[in-house]
């Protein structure tokens, strides 16, 4: 997904309000609707020229689209699009002329982002181990750390919770059980 600077969602521009906070990648994209990608309207292989264009041509979206999201989950598949609010990604939902054109999005909260600080416990830290390198890699795939709230050494191995700002899925969270060190 491209995201452009002179596309903002519906009719009336938003240059003069615009942020330094304003999201720019598709790494800031919090909220998803998707439906099944066999109930799209027409044949898939015409329908993602056809529903890009779609929603670029109304500007349905905060930004400009040049590719659908796909994924699976439990055997389906489904088509995507991402919002950096809850307030655009409802309003999409509420939009008439996407049910009519394209077929009936859905909210996918197994896709939507985390925003919200927890306490992320990291321990067996070997002494030897940069703590920056163990930072760096829980920031890559969790979101920022705000800060170390406990650390500890004990028998050669460090033990730390960390609060972080959580910008992953749920799914991410649950599913991640360690890191493997990069240096050997």
């Amino acid at each position: 997904m491209a995201i452009t600077a002179d596309h903002d969602m519906g009719e009336n521009s938003l240059k003069s309000k615009e942020s330094m906070h304003k999201p720019k990648t598709a790494n800031d994209l919090r909220y998803f609707v998707g439906l099944f990608t066999h109930q799209m309207k027409g044949t898939q292989a015409h329908d993602d020229k056809t529903v890009i264009e779609f929603l670029n041509n109304n500007k349905l979206l905060e930004f400009h689209m040049n590719t659908l999201g796909r994924t699976t989950k439990n055997g389906n598949e489904y088509t995507y699009v991402g919002f950096f609010t809850e307030t655009a990604k409802n309003k999409f939902l509420e939009d008439t002329r996407i049910s009519e054109a394209i077929g009936n999005f859905r909210n996918l909260e197994w896709l939507n982002k985390l925003n919200t600080p927890i306490i992320i416990s990291a321990t067996g830290i070997e002494e030897s181990t940069n703590i920056k390198d163990v930072i760096t890699q829980l920031e890559n795939k969790f979101g920022k750390m705000e800060r170390i709230t406990y650390q500890s050494k004990l028998y050669g191995k460090i033990n730390m919770k960390i609060l972080m700002n959580i910008k992953c899925t749920e799914e991410d969270l649950l599913n991640t059980w360690e890191f493997l060190s990069t240096e050997e």
